[in-house]
């Protein structure tokens, strides 16, 4: 009995250390942002926008032009970049 005992301990240290475990899944939205001759162009406003949810992201281009979003949820997002001189696209 307390061999079984032993053995017990553990697998329900197990089944009750997962409990709060969920599947969570994010994404992550990245790109670079460059004119029609490819040169990057930093400070630009970048929006992601949730199209289920309406919810909004604002987010601005490194110096190299990149920008980043992380922990997004799984839905399908609209991005408009936008920066003075330049056609919001």
């Amino acid at each position: 009995m307390r061999r079984a005992g032993r053995m017990l301990r553990p697998l329900v240290l197990l089944l009750v250390g997962t409990l709060g475990l969920q599947a969570q899944f994010s994404s992550i939205l990245e790109g670079t942002i460059s004119d029609p001759t490819d040169a990057v162009i930093p400070a630009v406003e970048v929006i992601i926008e949730d199209v289920a949810t309406g919810t909004t992201r604002t987010l601005e281009t490194s110096s190299v032009g990149r920008y980043r979003a992380t922990a997004l949820a799984a839905s399908t997002y609209r991005v408009t970049a936008s920066a003075e001189g330049f056609q919001t696209y």
